[in-house]
């Protein structure tokens, strides 16, 4: 990933200041945070997608479960978390996917049963901020940016995935 400058400007008129009760550019500055936290996502799941991925990859290509018509089901779950097993020692694996992804997993008994998870995704969130099996669900919503192609899901072990980020110092 190429670094690159980015900018989420809010203007706040001065006059208009004084007549709120609330300091308002803090507000915006959480905006502008916010709209730059989503690109900078939207640059790692770029990312994520340039990977080579393959049935039965070597030591710098990621795992490649095929959808095969049927959405992401338990099965292919299952399927995730072996993959990470087999390749990593330990750590926290992460699962981000779309709302479509998320619906298919909802509709796997394995997932919604009181008999098989104490977690209610139906009661509660759906599973974004869920964990099963150790593995850390986040669901995305659809994104102006590109977000995820509809259906795709992306899996990562914290431990052994880096990123870096720089702050520009100086000045301009």
């Amino acid at each position: 990933v190429t670094l690159q400058d980015w900018y989420a400007p809010e203007y706040v008129d001065r006059s208009f200041k004084n007549k709120i009760a609330v300091n308002a550019v803090s507000e915006y500055t959480q905006i502008c945070s916010m709209a730059l936290a989503r690109r900078a996502d939207q640059m790692v799941l770029d990312a994520a997608g340039a990977v080579t991925y393959a049935a039965s990859p070597t030591a710098t290509q990621g795992t490649d479960i095929v959808a095969g018509g049927t959405g992401f089901t338990w099965d292919k779950f299952r399927a995730m978390v072996k993959a990470h097993r087999a390749r990593a020692a330990g750590g926290d694996i992460y699962c981000v996917m779309d709302a479509e992804a998320e619906e298919d997993l909802i509709n796997e008994q394995e997932l919604t049963s009181s008999d098989f998870v104490n977690q209610k995704a139906i009661a509660g969130d759906g599973l974004n901020g869920m964990t099963i099996m150790g593995v850390h669900f986040i669901v995305l919503p659809d994104m102006p940016e590109g977000g995820l192609a509809s259906g795709v899901a992306y899996s990562w072990n914290k431990q052994a995935m880096g990123m870096a980020m720089s702050e520009k110092l100086g000045g301009d």
